[in-house]
């Protein structure tokens, strides 16, 4: 699935332990990526890594991972908090 996929849940469905996340991510990568492209790959990455998943302890940081690298790949730009780019 895309950092673009329109086809994932609405931010708003997200477990509240998500919430911060798109605004989160937002901030590392202004003006790079639109607000609604952070909300809909964190709702595909969040989908995509919970289903199945027997343990969700760690699906809110899993999931914060996996946007960012797909943003970041995205944009092609270097996060404010990380660093890392694109391959």
């Amino acid at each position: 699935m895309s950092a673009a996929d329109t086809s994932a849940a609405p931010p708003e469905s997200l477990p509240e332990a998500l919430r911060h996340v798109p605004a989160l991510l937002r901030a590392e990568l202004p003006d790079q990526v639109p607000l609604d492209e952070v909300e809909r790959t964190v709702a595909a990455a969040y989908l995509e890594l919970s289903t199945g998943a027997r343990i969700v302890s760690f699906l809110p940081i899993l999931t914060e991972k996996v946007a960012r690298d797909r943003l970041v790949s995205v944009s092609g730009r270097r996060s404010r908090r990380t660093g890392t780019a694109a391959a």
